[in-house]
């Protein structure tokens, strides 16, 4: 009898020996399959940031490409109409092709994004000003106005002066705020406009659509001898 107790006892502690086994067996191939899967989704997370980083990338080029091209464009105008000593642009490496070189200008004209919305300023370092032009007649954002005071303000020891045209045209449509602001650096360059902004701007009417889709054309053509 105590051999059958015995041989019994030896029956339960193996089997529970053996699904304490089968337990840990089952454990270890879950927290295997959890590791397997966070490393999949790490892996997947990497390659989206990545692609996402290329997508950036690629937008941004395009962007600075689009941007340049329009420096380039309206340099063009600047050269032609005779009036490289008056007139500049904020970066001149994007321009030199164009044949305006000259450093110091009068009036430098910088376009300008916020929110994917193009903007224009007209900056008079010599008398510490700014045109500001808006075709949603947005102000002038303080985190600019701040950088422009460091910058310009500060080399010339006074306060920058924010001016804003009483009116000038305001858009209807989404995507012509660009073709706004090259519209409004084509007149300032060939009217030779460096003061008595309000009385030169004085039209809140949108800018006639045959005026909009002359200048895409006229881009459009300069891009196209100079990129084929």
């Amino acid at each position: 009898m105590k051999m059958l107790a015995a041989a019994r006892r030896q029956r339960r502690e193996a089997a529970t020996m053996a699904r304490e086994v089968t337990t840990m067996a089952c454990e270890e191939n879950v927290a295997a399959i959890a590791m397997a899967r966070k490393e999949d989704e790490a892996a997947m997370a990497s390659t989206k940031t990545k692609n996402n980083s290329c997508a950036r990338k690629k937008k941004e080029n395009a962007r600075k490409k689009k941007k340049n091209g329009q420096y380039r464009y309206m340099d063009t105008i600047v050269v032609d109409q005779g009036r490289s000593s008056i007139y500049g642009f904020v970066e001149p490496q994007t321009i030199q092709p164009s044949g305006n070189t000259l450093e110091n200008r009068q009036h430098y004209l910088q376009t300008w994004m916020n929110e994917s919305h193009w903007q224009l300023m007209v900056i008079i370092p010599k008398q510490c000003k700014i045109i500001w032009f808006c075709s949603l007649h947005r102000k002038m954002k303080n985190d600019l106005r701040t950088m422009l005071q460091g910058v310009i303000g500060k080399s010339q020891g006074q306060l920058v002066q924010i001016l804003y045209p009483k009116v000038c045209n305001q858009q209807q449509d989404s995507w012509e705020c660009g073709f706004y602001v090259m519209c409004w650096i084509k007149t300032i360059i060939r009217a030779a406009i460096t003061d008595d902004w309000n009385e030169r701007f004085k039209s809140t009417s949108p800018i006639p659509e045959e005026t909009i889709r002359q200048i895409r054309q006229e881009w459009t053509t300069y891009l196209l001898q100079r990129w084929s």
